[in-house]
């Protein structure tokens, strides 16, 4: 639950904060950070549990979120002076107020916004169960050593790490991040049936690493999009009321995914073998390539984008054009705010 709150306020900000390529490279690069984590913790769960124990592992692990946390809390004192701060203060600054989550708005989510969202659900449905039962999968269907396993596995986080040098091949457009969701997802598929099939175990784990990378890049660099599409282009307010709606959905469909997928993997594991299981995960990332194509053909280029100015920050009096304002909310990304700051103070 925590981490799913911190990955909502996360994608929130985030789209406050970037817009068009920016958006991109702020997406890419969480996804880096994220996997980078992941990269570490794999091969390092068997020698640990041998080491030192379970219990003594999960010990070291609360002790790396305490880390985390005081880490955030360093950042936020050394850069409260920086253009990272002075970019976010705006936000916090405005003079209308932010908006915020309405439930009330969720029977007009439009059907485009929702096929989207259960292809993101795919994704999650398919890469983190398989992570979970992936070393054990290793170690039962294909022979190797606990500790051998954790460095295969790991394989899928670590090609996750090169997720920002994607940025030039996601497109500008929705249907070119479409495209790149889909091909992500048809790599996801194609590396599945690779391990249950032609039983090339780490071919395939690299595979993963590499739709999950491709994949989650392009759906949540895109997903205002999407709703850009949906939405009425003369609404912002509605808008970005349905952007954190859908972000919160997608937290709820994707872990609802991910439960699913576990319980399911879990009953073929019991009745038939790994491999069985990996083709229901082929099956689960299909299901993800199919909604991203219908989305794909009957979704179109938003008239109105997010990276655009809204009519209410066009309007502005002589008076307010004349000194630079602080509290006046900008068209383009957030970081790119002048230092009309400073140069107030001047």
């Amino acid at each position: 639950l925590g981490l799913n709150v911190l990955l909502m306020v996360q994608t929130i900000l985030v789209y406050d904060l970037f817009k068009g390529r920016g958006l991109s490279c702020a997406m890419t690069t969480i996804v880096c950070s994220i996997r980078l984590g992941g990269s570490m913790s794999y091969p390092l769960s068997g020698p640990m549990s041998s080491q030192i124990g379970i219990v003594a592992s999960l010990w070291f692990s609360v002790a790396l979120v305490v880390g985390a946390f005081v880490s955030t809390l360093l950042f936020g004192y050394l850069f409260r002076w920086t253009a990272t701060a002075r970019a976010v203060r705006p936000m916090l600054e405005r003079r209308t107020p932010p908006s915020s989550i309405e439930f009330s708005l969720i029977k007009h989510i439009p059907k485009t916004v929702i096929i989207f969202l259960s292809g993101i659900a795919a994704i999650w449905g398919v890469v983190f169960p398989f992570e979970v039962v992936g070393d054990d999968m290793l170690q039962r269907e294909f022979g190797y050593s606990p500790n051998n396993a954790g460095f295969i596995i790991a394989a899928a986080p670590m090609v996750s790490i090169f997720s920002p040098a994607l940025v030039p091949f996601l497109g500008s457009t929705l249907h070119q991040k479409l495209v790149a969701f889909r091909l992500g997802l048809v790599t996801l598929m194609i590396a599945f049936l690779v391990i249950g099939t032609f039983q090339l175990a780490i071919l395939g784990v690299v595979l993963v690493g590499f739709g999950y990378a491709v994949s989650v890049s392009a759906s949540y660099s895109c997903l205002p999009m999407v709703i850009a599409a949906s939405a009425p282009e003369d609404e912002h307010q509605t808008h970005k009321k349905m952007e954190k709606l859908a972000v919160g959905m997608n937290m709820a469909g994707s872990g609802f995914s991910m439960i699913v997928s576990n319980l399911t993997i879990g009953v073929i594991k019991d009745h038939a073998s790994y491999r069985w299981a990996c083709l229901f995960l082929a099956g689960m990332a299909t299901c993800g390539v199919v909604s991203v194509s219908w989305v794909r053909c009957f979704c179109p280029e938003p008239v109105w984008l997010p990276s655009e100015p809204s009519r209410e920050m066009e309007e502005t009096t002589p008076g307010e054009a004349e000194q630079p304002n602080l509290h006046r909310p900008r068209s383009a990304g957030a970081l790119e705010i002048e230092d009309e700051y400073y140069q107030a103070s001047a």
